[in-house]
């Protein structure tokens, strides 16, 4: 972690219906850093180790962890998500109808059918993971899916492009550590380049582009 970059905490309402994870992914560079497991017999681990059970496991967010991201507008900044954030989008996510909903790298035209999340839990005083996951951060959501064609299961186990799992959703988010200058500068700029980004947009109308604007600036 880069600790002069901005520190940014992503949080979820649970009364807000626009916040929160509507998808995960699998991906070649998950955000948490941390490669799936698939359940096969040449790794330890807690589970049976029957492969035809199809299933792979990993962290799908970690807890207090920093990641970093990058934006065009603001530029390079962490995200962190705080253990009870993390147990509020886990609840949030289950409860929803979206659970089973899983695409590949980020591609909204590249989603897995047949994929289900079977096992979602928080790691805390109650669980012991053996293995690869042993030093996970206490607070981590975990996630296990179980995959319906045993041809694609082998292909996305032993297939190098897929290493992990990677939230896409909406959050709120609280700056935490950027100096009251810094954060002035960034928030004009970011201003400036999305009403730039409205004004040359030839598809909208006047009235469109006004209130475009207006809500930005409320």
């Amino acid at each position: 972690m880069n600790k002069n970059l901005p520190l940014i905490e992503l949080t979820v309402d649970l009364d807000d219906e626009n916040t929160g994870v509507y998808a995960i992914s699998f991906v070649d560079s998950p955000a948490t850093e941390v490669d799936w497991y698939a359940f096969d017999s040449k790794k330890p681990h807690k589970f049976d180790s029957d492969d035809t059970k199809q299933m792979i496991t990993g962290p799908v967010m970690l807890a207090n962890t920093p990641i970093y991201r990058y934006h065009p507008q603001m530029g390079e900044y962490n995200v962190i998500f705080r253990d009870e954030t993390v147990m509020d989008m886990m609840k949030k996510y289950m409860s929803s109808d979206l659970k089973d909903n899983v695409n590949e790298q980020h591609d909204s035209s590249k989603v897995v059918k047949g994929v289900h999340l079977v096992e979602s839990f928080i790691l805390d005083d109650r669980m012991e993971l053996n293995g690869v996951f042993k030093d996970l951060p206490k607070g981590t959501w975990m996630g296990t899916f179980y995959i319906e064609d045993k041809e694609y299961y082998n292909e996305l186990v032993n297939n190098p492009e897929f290493n992990g799992f990677s939230l896409e959703g909406m959050f709120d988010e609280e700056l935490i550590n950027m100096s009251l200058v810094q954060r002035e500068e960034k928030l004009s700029e970011s201003l400036f380049n999305m009403i730039e980004e409205i004004v040359n947009d030839n598809n909208l109308s006047e009235e469109d582009m006004y209130n475009k604007i207006k809500k930005i600036l409320h």
